[in-house]
């Protein structure tokens, strides 16, 4: 997630409220939503993973990724975001 220190690229979540940054419409919810959706297709390459069977959850930040990978993806078979 962005802000915990996994994306190396982006030094600092400042980074991405710049303005060139908004005008290529990048942002920290986009950012992780694709890393969802990559690692979805990385699941789904997997020789020994049924692509008919991926599911995601997660809590905090994490079950907020679920909720928007399940929205836009319809790949997923299950998505379970708790609300805790």
């Amino acid at each position: 997630m962005v802000g915990v220190g996994d994306s190396l690229a982006i030094r600092t979540p400042r980074a991405l409220p710049t303005s060139m940054a908004k005008l290529r419409l990048q942002s920290a919810m986009g950012l992780q939503t694709w890393n969802s959706i990559r690692a979805l297709d990385f699941l789904e390459s997997l020789p020994d993973v049924d692509a008919k069977r991926l599911g995601m959850t997660g809590a905090s930040g994490g079950g907020t990724q679920t909720f928007i990978l399940a929205a836009i993806d319809d790949r997923l078979a299950a998505a379970f975001p708790p609300s805790w």
